[in-house]
């Protein structure tokens, strides 16, 4: 089922789109794989609205599997500290919902919004309020909120979520490992190049991204079965190429599941 978001005070007038999560918080860092063995971030934001335990144990397992050192984020873990250092990761897989902002009038960066699993409450406790002031001041970050199934009310009165810019992840990162592959599963992802950009134009190799708004059901599907495959060592490219065509393209909303980078 389709979620709509909306992002909150002067950010993504005109096309906004889906927002964030969180579950009460779930962290766990992966040790199964040799010393020296690749690793893999998996940040699930959604978890909190949206849990799939499942999806995550099964990429969980195929990936330790393989050979790598995995790191769990979830809900309220999946903050902003993780992406600001995201550097170490062979792997980096977002499960999160995303927002496009196309409005060059709108005073904020343009681009795909990624949503994390704090409010504004959380992330002015963790951070300060301001210090987090300052980042919704400079474009870094934004508030969004994720109006719940059937809801008619007021936007106003939903939590308040913490969502990164494109500008927020340059900022912070200065070097992505070499040839890292990027799996961004949310919606507006692959709208435009900023966000691809980000990481390609810091050493990642390939990132991986829906154009339109996806169904969650599908997204999820689509990603289980991607890193299935690029944990076998099909590149990015091979990989989504070989997935069925309704993991490829969303049959209920037209999304498009698009690879930049190596070659793509």
């Amino acid at each position: 089922m389709r979620k709509r978001a909306i992002l909150a005070g002067a950010l993504l007038a005109g096309a906004v789109a889906l927002a964030a999560l969180l579950l009460a918080g779930h962290l766990s860092s992966g040790g199964a794989g040799p010393r020296g063995a690749p690793e893999a971030l998996y940040y699930d934001s959604l978890a909190r609205e949206y849990p799939n335990p499942a999806l995550r144990d099964a990429i969980v397992s195929v990936l330790e599997e393989h050979g790598y050192n995995v790191t769990v984020l979830e809900g309220r873990m999946a903050g902003l500290e993780a992406l600001e250092n995201l550097g170490k990761y062979s792997l980096i897989i977002i499960r999160a919902h995303g927002a496009y902002n196309g409005d060059p009038g709108s005073g904020r960066p343009l681009g795909t919004y990624i949503y994390t699993g704090l409010r504004y409450e959380e992330a002015a406790e963790a951070l300060g309020r301001r210090a987090l002031d300052r980042l919704l001041r400079s474009g870094d970050v934004a508030l969004g909120v994720v109006p719940p199934p059937g809801y008619r009310g007021d936007p106003r009165e939903l939590p308040k979520y913490i969502a990164v810019s494109p500008q927020f992840l340059e900022r912070h990162n200065h070097r992505f490992k070499p040839g890292a592959i990027v799996v961004f599963s949310g919606c507006y992802g692959a709208d435009d190049e900023r966000l691809a950009s980000v990481f390609l134009s810091r050493g990642a190799g390939a990132f991986i991204g829906w154009r339109g708004n996806v169904s969650w059901g599908v997204s999820d599907a689509s990603l289980e079965e991607l890193v299935r495959l690029l944990a076998a060592g099909r590149s990015p490219e091979s990989a989504v190429s070989s997935l069925p065509a309704s993991l490829r393209e969303d049959p209920f909303t037209g999304a498009v599941l698009v690879v930049y980078g190596a070659g793509g």
